[in-house]
């Protein structure tokens, strides 16, 4: 039934903006949208009634009728929808649905959307014991299992979904809304409500670039970034994925036996390592740690913890030639070393902490270890002897620089960076102040620069801005580079040309080459920006008009 839609009075107005054209087209009242891929049809609900809205001409508008549950949309046009338990597709244009399987409805994993890519959803029947896999865009089934987990796995490879096997994805804002950054259905274009009420529309491949976002899934989990930033891995539930971050690919996808947590990945990439944490019995924790080949997910290696209810793991490091991976074992306060060719060797105690190894650093030739305990100390300790070098300050987290020669140490209490010569035990000028305080550190190859991620403030402050420092002037150079979380991971690529930021806010390729922020500004800007303006958004960048 066409009706008249309410107006701009209603308390829901919803703007209708032609991005190519930059301008407003129309508007409508609707609570809760949900549009079409194509952008010309969109379904609005209220606590009584949906109808579906015509984007087009905003004048069409029809009431779905009572019992009509929406699903959602293919990438096609076409609305899925459910009655008496029952899936039906309306395709545009098309006198009656088709039925994908009948007494069968789409169901979804928590917040995981339910069709998956526009074409791709499980069906169940309505005592949850039959679950189908159908592709709906060719009309056709690709499976069957007992289970919705084994069901979005069916046939992989061979035309079916690339589902990540548990969790669900989501988009966020600086502001922390999950939900607010969405992308057109080509992935061309994309859309941000800012915390100011406006909304910021890019080109991801237009000018003005500054970043690009890798489609690793963004999800509760630890993330690591591998030496040379070509390889991002996700530990997230019982599934570790590993990531190319050069063409954007996944090389790895593999399954655990426990949730995973703290991944390290050799320095070429061939391996990872994750922790797993098991209970036995009702109170009793037990941590083992497995290393896997990249290429085709295999087992090479395996560690058993001892059994402690503490025992978890801060750190897990490979030594360069990967022979090696280094454990900060937190309950047993100390760190081993594990041989990776002979996992059966009994493993070498490299440092020994005064309370909970919570956290470990390897220099990059592979010969001084830097440990932190609970209580914040820090100890230099070398590898091959077990010796203790020295101690030192205050940490949260440790890091060396290129060189070996180098230690970025960031402090809880001043929320600051300061660098250290380890081999003469003196501070080297003064420390880094970002305004966010300091959590984790990264150095740039060459060693000239500072990638920093702000500090959680006690656990209270959850995103985490990431800036860049020159280590010379000691002054940020351009604006923030990403937002992580403490679980969160960064890198730097070989030619200093790009950072790699991952973590559950996504998975970002940043890049900081000389004037690129700059660059990104002037072809953003929309009006001529005075001195104070440029470096309020730039520090540190050289101001320069007209660009």
């Amino acid at each position: 039934m066409a009706t008249e839609f309410p107006g701009a009075t209603n308390d829901f107005v919803n703007l209708v903006w032609d991005v190519r054209r930059h301008r407003v087209v129309g508007e409508f009242a609707c609570i809760a949208p949900t549009v079409a891929p194509s952008g010309q049809r969109a379904v609005c609900a209220d606590t009584t009634r949906r109808q579906l809205v015509d984007l087009t001409d905003l004048q069409s508008v029809q009431d779905l009728e009572p019992g009509v549950g929406f699903t959602g949309f293919t990438a096609e046009g076409g609305m899925v929808v459910a009655v008496a338990e029952e899936t039906r597709v309306y395709e545009p244009g098309a006198p009656r649905p088709w039925v994908p399987a009948p007494g069968m409805a789409v169901v979804s994993r928590q917040a995981d959307p339910s069709i998956v890519a526009g074409r791709y959803a499980v069906l169940a029947d309505a005592g949850k014991t039959s679950f189908e896999l159908w592709d709906l865009q060719d009309r056709r089934r690709l499976g069957s299992a007992r289970s919705i987990e084994a069901a979005v796995v069916l046939r992989r490879g061979e035309g079916a979904p690339d589902i990540e096997p548990g969790g669900s994805a989501h988009e966020s804002t600086s502001d922390g809304s999950a939900g607010s950054e969405t992308y057109s259905a080509d992935g061309s274009i994309g859309a941000m409500a800012a915390a100011d009420g406006s909304v910021v529309i890019w080109e991801k491949e237009g000018s003005g670039r500054s970043s690009t976002r890798l489609p690793v899934p963004a999800k509760e989990g630890a993330y690591a970034v591998g030496p040379d930033a070509r390889t991002v891995a996700v530990a997230s539930g019982r599934t570790v994925s590993v990531w190319d971050t050069g063409t954007g690919e996944r090389t790895g996808n593999i399954r655990l036996g426990a949730d995973g947590t703290t991944p390290a990945i050799s320095r070429d990439g061939s391996l990872v390592a994750v922790a797993e944490g098991f209970l036995k019995g009702e109170y009793e924790l037990w941590v083992r740690v497995e290393v896997f080949r990249v290429r085709d997910g295999r087992r090479v290696a395996r560690f058993e913890t001892a059994s402690d209810s503490k025992n978890l793991v801060g750190a897990l490091i490979f030594s360069p030639d990967g022979r090696e991976l280094y454990a900060a074992l937190t309950g047993r306060q100390m760190v081993v070393a594990w041989n990776v060719a002979d996992p059966g060797k009994q493993p070498r105690t490299v440092a020994r902490t005064d309370g909970y190894a919570d956290h470990a650093a390897l220099s990059p030739d592979g010969s001084k270890l830097a440990s932190i305990s609970r209580d914040g100390g820090v100890d230099l300790w070398d590898v091959a002897s077990g010796t203790h070098v020295l101690a030192f300050g205050q940490a949260a987290r440790v890091t060396f620089s290129p060189d070996g020669k180098t230690l970025a140490v960031t402090d809880y209490a001043t929320r600051s960076v300061s660098l250290w010569n380890w081999e003469t035990g003196e501070r080297i000028g003064s420390g880094i102040v970002p305004r966010a305080g300091a959590f984790d550190v990264a150095f740039s190859h060459d060693g000239r620069r500072l990638a920093i991620t702000g500090s959680p403030a006690g656990g209270l402050a959850r995103r985490l801005p990431v800036t860049l420092w020159d280590l010379s002037s000691r002054r940020q150079v351009g604006p923030q580079l990403a937002t992580l979380d403490a679980r969160s991971a960064l890198g730097f690529t070989p030619d200093g040309a790009d950072l790699v930021a991952a973590g559950p806010y996504g998975t970002y390729v940043v890049h900081i080459a000389a004037d690129t922020s700059g660059s990104s500004l002037c072809d953003i800007v929309t009006r001529r920006l005075s001195a104070s303006e440029w470096q309020a958004i730039a520090p540190g960048e050289r101001f320069r008009w007209p660009c």
